[in-house]
């Protein structure tokens, strides 16, 4: 089974500079839609393999006739009526998306494109327990159809249709940054007071220290911030022995990478409060863990 829309470039022939965007413009845009009809369908659930193929290109303006081909995982969705419905609201959205920046932006984007049909379309009604898309692969399509149509002439233009049906790619679509910089982290600091044992300090640099925490129980790697401290322990005015521990400020961040949700912890010590015999840290838990 395969549905085929067709991109279409109407290029200024009286601009003789340049002959390469128009191929290059063509190429971005072919990218673009690729990624972002993929990954709608995605949306509503992994399928054994979705393909966009050229099967044609036509006479007169560029016109690149794109078919997309896969085997369907579920035979309770009919992917065809499917694809007819994300590809006319990606159609109708496609025609009037003004600036990308920000991830609000794509949100909105994918709910346009995603509602243009359901009102009125019972078959699509049926697929609304899809899970979301990746929002991310949707902003890398729709960066790539951005860059496409900044590659072409101001008098060019740019269409979307099928047969022989085109509308005009919006020539406001705009994605100043990128993708990465959209999803950029998402830090969460929280400030404690903790025991750190020394496993391995930093004698010479400005390195990570490794110490074993108290209260989580775990190796921690850390900078120590504390300027003074760290310059009097250099100077031979502090000074601890194997086993020996620090009473700390620590503030760890929890930071989320919005692209893939991955989630990873930095700690800091932003102060040192005192160095803690082998032989007292029991006494210092004790006293640390009634405090909290």
């Amino acid at each position: 089974m395969h549905k085929e829309f067709s991109i279409k470039i109407d290029f200024d022939e009286n601009i003789k500079e340049r002959p390469e965007r128009v191929f290059e413009s063509m190429s971005l845009l072919i990218q673009g839609f690729n990624e972002i009809n993929s990954e709608l369908i995605h949306g509503f659930g992994k399928t054994e393999s979705i393909e966009t193929a050229l099967n044609k290109t036509r006479e007169g303006s560029l016109i690149a006739d794109l078919g997309q081909y896969f085997k369907e995982k579920s035979k309770f969705i009919r992917f065809g009526t499917l694809l007819d419905s994300i590809y006319f609201g990606l159609e109708n959205t496609i025609t009037d998306t003004q600036k990308v920046d920000s991830e609000g932006d794509i949100k909105g984007f994918i709910e346009k494109v995603y509602g243009h049909r359901v009102a009125n379309d019972q078959d699509y009604n049926e697929f609304m327990f899809h899970a979301e898309p990746d929002n991310y692969k949707i902003a890398k399509g729709l960066k790539k159809i951005s860059e496409g149509l900044d590659n072409l002439a101001e008098t060019d233009k740019a269409l979307i249709g099928r047969r022989d049906k085109f509308v005009t790619i919006s020539k406001n679509l705009k994605f100043p940054r990128t993708p990465d910089e959209l999803f950029g982290e998402e830090i969460t600091s929280h400030p404690s007071r903790d025991i750190l044992i020394i496993k391995r300090p930093d004698y010479v640099g400005n390195s990570k220290w490794d110490f074993i925490s108290s209260k989580r129980n775990k190796q921690v790697s850390a900078k120590i911030l504390h300027k003074e401290w760290l310059e009097s322990w250099r100077n031979h005015g502090e000074s601890f022995w194997p086993g020996d521990a620090l009473l700390v400020l620590i503030k760890t961040d929890r930071i989320t990478c919005r692209k893939d949700d991955s989630v990873k912890y930095e700690d800091e010590v932003t102060e040192v409060i005192k160095i803690i015999p082998q032989k007292e840290i029991t006494q210092y838990k004790i006293e640390l863990d009634e405090k909290d």
